[in-house]
Parts: C-alpha cells; sequence; structure tokens
C-alpha cells in the first residue's frame, strides 16, 4: 500500500532529481532542482504504490495539445507574435484511484510562441504534469514547490501577483471550464449557466490578457 500524503512530503526527493536553469529576481543564472518522471514512477513502487499507470488525454482534434481561447498578438521590443494558450492535460492511476491535472506548454517559464511549438515540447509538459499530478495527489515531490515558494523573497512575490493577476485568473477561468468538459458539460451548457453566451466570454478573457500586457508595459 502506497504511503500517506504527509509520509511521502516527508521524503527527500533531492538525490533523485536532475538541474535545469533558470533566472533569479536578480536576472543571474540558477540551477533549479526538478523531479523526472521516471525517477517519480520508481519511488512511487518503493513507497508501496503496486500499480501506476498515466497517459495523455487527447483533444477533440485527437491531438495531445488543448487551447484555451483565442489566439492572441503578444507584442515584445517592437515584434508582434501569435500566442495561444497551449495545455496538456494527464489521467494518472495508482492503485485504481485515478487523478487528472491540467498543464501548461511552457517555454522554461516564459510563453511559447505558436510558431515555436514542438514535439518536445509537448512530451515535456505531459511528464510535468505526471510528476506535478503525483506530487498534488500523494505528496512525493511536493516538497519542491513548497521550497520553491519559500524561497521567493515577500517584495518580489508581492510585484509578481501584482503584475501576473490577470492571467492568473484568465487560468483559473480556463481551467475550471476545461474540469466541467472533461466531466461531460458542454461549453454551451457552461455559458447558459452564467447566462453569458460567448463573444461576452471572450470580450472577458481578452480584456484581463490586455490588463496584464497593460500592467507590464507601465512596469
Amino acid at each position: 500500500m502506497l504511503k500517506n500524503f504527509l509520509e511521502l512530503r516527508e521524503l527527500d526527493v533531492l538525490p533523485f532529481c536532475d538541474m535545469r536553469k533558470a533566472k533569479n529576481e536578480d536576472g543571474k543564472s540558477i540551477n533549479v532542482p526538478y523531479l523526472p518522471w521516471a525517477n517519480c514512477l520508481i519511488l512511487l513502487y518503493e513507497n508501496g504504490a503496486n500499480r501506476v499507470r498515466y497517459r495523455a488525454m487527447t483533444a477533440p482534434d485527437g491531438s495531445f495539445l488543448f487551447r484555451s481561447g483565442e489566439t492572441f498578438v503578444y507584442t515584445k521590443n517592437g515584434t508582434a507574435r501569435e500566442c495561444s494558450c497551449y495545455f496538456v492535460s494527464v489521467e494518472v492511476e495508482i492503485d485504481g484511484e485515478t487523478f487528472t491535472m491540467p498543464f501548461p506548454v511552457l517555454n522554461g517559464t516564459s510563453v511559447v510562441y505558436n510558431d515555436t511549438m514542438n514535439q518536445l515540447r509537448v512530451s515535456n509538459a505531459i511528464q510535468r504534469a505526471f510528476v506535478k499530478c503525483v506530487a498534488v495527489n500523494t505528496g512525493l515531490g511536493i516538497s519542491l514547490w513548497e521550497k520553491d515558494d519559500e524561497t521567493s523573497p515577500p517584495q518580489k512575490a508581492e510585484e509578481e501577483i501584482f503584475s501576473h493577476t490577470p492571467m492568473l485568473v484568465k487560468d483559473a477561468i480556463e481551467r475550471t471550464i476545461t474540469a466541467k468538459i472533461q466531466r461531460g458539460m458542454t461549453v454551451a451548457d457552461v455559458f447558459s449557466d452564467l447566462g453569458i453566451n460567448k463573444k461576452q466570454y471572450l470580450s472577458i478573457i481578452n480584456g484581463l490578457t490586455n490588463a496584464s500586457w497593460l500592467l507590464g508595459a507601465l512596469k
């Protein structure tokens, strides 16, 4: 039997981690630990799991990529490039209990432009979704997220919350709608229950995107 959440939370996973390059609040390169999916799988079995399976869920068009909202144009340093809010979703089964986890397709911590989307980024997102799903639902490896939060200086954290709040709200809205669709509702059902139409919904989503851009530009 798999150990309980609190026992797995206390497990030191750092010896099983690899390092990836990132930048700190000063823009300097640092090494950040991450748990590879294969090590995560092995640790589950070593700590009592009898059967672990996971799969990438497929969108209606048969691909592993889901897209939330409309394509928008992101302008940086005078260059306009198209972006879409792409994400993947995995289903993880551990000893007969099933969990799901959506996860954004990112370039490190940066947005992925439409013309830079590739199979490697999709594959990485699927593997990271598996590791995070395990962490959130079993406690294994969740200390990596806790330590990441604890190392953020309070002032820096407040600045990031301020500048990214519109996109966090947008992401939360889209994830919630996606979860409802996965449980059997249609987009039309969601809009009907909310008393809005697609045009009103897109107006709200685009407003949040524009607000995030405006905050970034002002800063």
